[in-house]
């Protein structure tokens, strides 16, 4: 992870509070699931996985996903026993998730500055 995504991921985290999900079954789900099996595959790998928990397994916000992935990263960094996989490779696929969603929001911006 860069300097600059460390520094996104761990500003979102500090900023983060649980009056802010989205949704807490899915989040709780994903919380879960993470816990569970600690996955150490590739972040579309993970995405799939992780869509097989949402109530309709096909639409899902990348919202949706960064909320239930930093509520997953809040939680286990506080338990001691998940430490190294939260900063190894949780920390990871968070960033991966900001990057994707700030590629789509300049996607999403250019497309509206082209058509105004």
């Amino acid at each position: 992870m860069t300097n600059i995504n460390g520094i996104a991921v761990i500003h979102h985290l500090q900023s983060y509070s649980k009056s802010d999900q989205s949704d807490p079954n899915f989040n709780d789900k994903v919380l879960n699931y993470i816990e569970k099996y600690q996955p150490h595959c590739s972040l579309n790998d993970l995405l799939k996985q992780i869509k097989q928990l949402s109530p309709d397994k096909r639409s899902i916000t990348l919202q949706k996903m960064i909320n239930a992935f930093t509520y997953a990263d809040i939680n286990l960094r506080e338990d001691g026993k998940y430490k190294n996989y939260t900063e190894s490779t949780l920390d990871k696929f968070t960033s991966q998730l900001f990057d994707l969603n700030m590629l789509y929001n300049q996607m999403l911006s250019k497309d509206v500055d082209q058509s105004e």
